[in-house]
């Protein structure tokens, strides 16, 4: 941050934050488009938050509009619980309570991304816990039973979560790749192969609206160009086995027979790491209780979550 930019006339630098003299936000948006949104000011633009670690370990989070000009704020470091910010730009059409209540709103979300980078900072710690000690003083301290159990419940999730992400990034960067290179394209069907060490995923038909093929992807093709292979290569990295795979479950067109090999690729296009946030199980358990999963199994087309008055499969609970 730098002291030279210039501020609206009438926002004090600092001091807005402390935690008795604002509340959290609580003004409704009569059109906001998400419910997040509500108490973020009419006259300005929607914001687009972003948060990042300064040089001192300091968390600042910011919004910015389509002109550059941007609101920060962070936790003061005296311990007081306070919080501070401030306000650089012009920020056309807002007044100093526009900018105020912006900067509470985004004050509440700065408490949300801070809460949920501590437990993330917090579980990777509790991961390398013994490979960091060890670092530090030259021993190698056995475990105890505790420690063993801990790190196969830490790891284990870490690995589950991360078997799904590359999964589906994978799928999603695939398609992006397929769609540039034919727009017309629809589906991606997904080939399956075996070899001594199992099955695996060998390549794709892909598909237009009619179900034509407009272009094989395999690596072994001899004609099969630096950009095929770059596709396979990401295709590569899903589960052959689709009943149990997390890209069926996201992009497939449907729940069995060819179907569960078909993905839909605007939709694996689409994906981004974020949608993760808004999966049932992996939300908090206050949030999962106003839903509960599906009984139907892996076969239900219906998202993971769905209300059973919602649910197009008619399941029973």
């Amino acid at each position: 941050m730098t002291a030279d930019n210039r501020q609206p006339k009438g926002v004090p630098a600092g001091g807005q934050f402390a935690a008795s003299t604002h509340g959290e936000p609580g003004v409704s948006l009569s059109e906001a488009s998400r419910p997040e949104l509500d108490g973020w000011p009419e006259a300005l633009y929607p914001p687009n938050v972003r948060f990042h670690v300064s040089d001192e370990g300091r968390m600042i989070t910011e919004t910015t509009d389509i002109s550059g000009d941007f609101i920060q704020v962070w936790e003061k470091s005296d311990g007081s619980g306070a919080y501070d910010g401030h306000a650089l730009g012009e920020w056309d059409g807002a007044d100093d309570d526009d900018i105020e209540q912006a900067q509470s709103w985004l004050t509440g979300r700065h408490k949300v991304i801070a809460a949920a980078v501590r437990a993330e900072e917090t579980a990777a710690v509790e991961r390398a816990r013994a490979r960091i000690l060890a670092i530090a003083t030259g021993e190698a301290k056995p475990a105890t039973d505790e420690e063993l159990s801990t790190t196969i419940d830490s790891y284990g999730d870490a690995a589950r979560q991360a078997l799904r992400h590359v999964e589906l990034a994978s799928a999603g960067l695939a398609a992006r790749k397929i769609l540039a290179a034919h727009p017309d394209a629809v589906y991606a069907e997904i080939q399956t192969d075996s070899w001594d060490n199992g099955e695996f995923v060998a390549g794709a038909i892909v598909k237009d609206a009619g179900y034509d093929t407009l272009q094989t992807y395999f690596a072994d093709d001899d004609e099969a160009t630096d950009a095929t292979r770059e596709v396979v290569g990401l295709l590569k990295n899903l589960d052959a086995q689709p009943q149990n795979a997390h890209w069926s479950g996201a992009f497939s067109t449907g729940s069995y027979g060819e179907d569960l090999y078909m993905i839909d690729l605007q939709k694996a296009a689409a994906w981004s790491p974020a949608d993760e946030a808004f999966r049932a199980d992996l939300q908090t358990p206050e949030a999962q209780a106003e839903k509960r999963p599906c009984t139907n199994g892996p076969w239900c087309t219906a998202p993971r979550g769905t209300h059973v008055e919602d649910c197009e499969m008619g399941s029973t609970w």
